[in-house]
C-alpha cells in the first residue's frame, strides 16, 4: 500500500463509519479492509480507530 492508498482507506472508513461500508464503496471485501486497517496502524505503531462490532471511533492519535 502507497501513502495515498492508505489515506483514501482510512478517510472513507471514518467517512462511511464502518468497514463493510468503506468496502463497499472502494469495492473491497470487508475482511481485506481490516486487513489493510491493522498493516496501516502496524506501519505507524499507533491505534487509529476504537473498534466495536457496532461502532468506530477515532482515537486520540
Amino acid at each position: 500500500m502507497d501513502k495515498f492508498s492508505d489515506m483514501t482507506l482510512f478517510v472513507s472508513i471514518v467517512k462511511n463509519q464502518g468497514l463493510a461500508a468503506a468496502g463497499r464503496e472502494l469495492g473491497l471485501s470487508p475482511a481485506t479492509v481490516t486487513g489493510r486497517l491493522q498493516l496501516l496502524e502496524d506501519r505507524y505503531g499507533v491505534k487509529l480507530l476504537h473498534r466495536s462490532t457496532r461502532h468506530i471511533s477515532l482515537t486520540d492519535s
